[in-house]
């Protein structure tokens, strides 16, 4: 498995806990997914040399958040629903934000 796959499979892994987590009534804890998406960002910035522009954080985001419904949809119709009841890109980005340690937009 190269690097970029492996990157964006933790990020995933940790995500999908922390977001299932979030839609179900066990307490969530972001502090892996928060890792992960820190890990993420900086292997994309070291492997491009230089910090991501906001249009290419962007970019990552949305491909991030269909990649993760593609995956959450196909586990069966319950994850339809969540993902209709809570916003996958909203926690997405609340991890990213810390991640980047910048303010939510």
């Amino acid at each position: 498995m190269n690097s970029a796959v492996s990157h964006r499979l933790q990020l995933k892994r940790a995500f999908c806990r922390y977001y299932l987590q979030v839609c179900t009534a066990t307490i969530s804890d972001p502090t892996d997914a928060y890792s992960a998406c820190r890990e993420y960002l900086s292997w994309r910035e070291e492997a491009l040399g230089r910090p991501l522009t906001e249009v290419e954080h962007e970019r990552e985001m949305l491909q991030l958040v269909g990649e993760l419904e593609q995956d959450l949809m196909r586990r069966g119709a319950e994850y339809k629903v969540m993902l209709a009841e809570e916003s996958l890109y909203d926690r997405l980005q609340e991890c990213m934000v810390v991640a980047r340690k910048r303010e939510a937009v």
